[in-house]
């Protein structure tokens, strides 16, 4: 599997966690604009932590 694809496939991840935790912020009664923000935080956690099995996030040690 190229890197194109691993990345995709993070991307799609990371949107399925946004719209998940978009609709329990919601449902639990918070904001809209409280909601956004941490389906945000949760779509980029999502992201980094799919990317790290995939090969695409890479930590560097020192």
């Amino acid at each position: 599997m190229n890197k194109t694809v691993k990345f995709i496939i993070g991307i799609v991840i990371g949107v399925i966690a946004y719209a998940a935790a978009r609709f329990g912020a919601e449902a639990l009664g918070l904001g809209p604009l409280l909601a956004s923000m941490i389906a945000g935080a949760v779509g980029v956690l999502a992201f980094f932590a799919a990317g790290k099995p995939l090969g695409y996030v890479v930590f560097r040690k020192k």
